[in-house]
């Protein structure tokens, strides 16, 4: 049983990862990746109908940096329902503090609400924190409230974890962190359900 299951988390991933291989414009996929948007297609790209509010944005980040739309889409749709506006943890404190700014990263020191309450808040519609944006992009925290910021930043995530190796842990190191996930944590659960949804996506998105 263990096997049968293995094989068909294989099979899944081999789907999902197969538009990397299909789309790559560049022959290794640790060169660095540019910001300039790349299509196969570009008529077959700018006629497609979106099905999402947001589908032409994630492909058009998703394409830049050879990450699989579908993935990105499964990742937001699971973090936040497509809410761009969603906070966690969701209280007036922490919100507040976004909108203000007041958030600060445990490197920048200061009394921070960070560092009040131990927080490091997950914002908009990849629910990314605060810390983790800082390592791709210098931004306020109120900016992962922008959906392009926030799919932007969250597409180089992806992309920076493929470049440690595509792997079922891939996934998880998303949700639980790659310092987790060095230390052996795992969310089967989260994998699970966001193969699901990028199964389900591969549709929405030229091939």
């Amino acid at each position: 049983m263990a096997e049968l299951g293995l094989v068909i988390l294989i099979s899944g991933l081999a789907l999902i990862f197969y538009g990397i291989a299909a789309r790559s414009v560049q022959p290794a996929l640790n060169e660095q990746i540019t910001s300039r948007v790349i299509f196969d297609d570009m008529d077959v790209a700018l006629s497609w109908i979106w099905r999402g509010p947001y589908d032409e944005l994630i492909y058009r980040e998703a394409s830049a940096r050879q990450v699989p739309a579908n993935l990105i889409k499964a990742i937001a749709q699971h973090e936040s329902s497509m809410n761009p506006g969603r906070v966690n943890p969701e209280t007036s404190v922490v919100r507040e503090a976004v909108l203000r700014n007041e958030i600060l990263a445990a490197s920048d020191g200061g009394d921070s609400v960070i560092r009040r309450h131990e927080i490091d808040p997950s914002i908009g519609l990849m629910q990314i924190r605060v810390s983790t944006a800082r390592d791709f992009e210098s931004i306020q925290p109120v900016d992962l409230f922008n959906a392009s910021t926030n799919v932007r930043i969250g597409a180089k995530f992806v992309r920076w974890l493929f470049d440690r190796g595509v792997t079922p842990d891939t996934i998880d190191a998303y949700n639980v962190g790659l310092g987790n996930l060095n230390r052996g944590v795992r969310n089967s659960a989260y994998r699970s359900s966001v193969l699901a949804l990028a199964e389900r996506y591969m549709g929405d998105f030229p091939a």
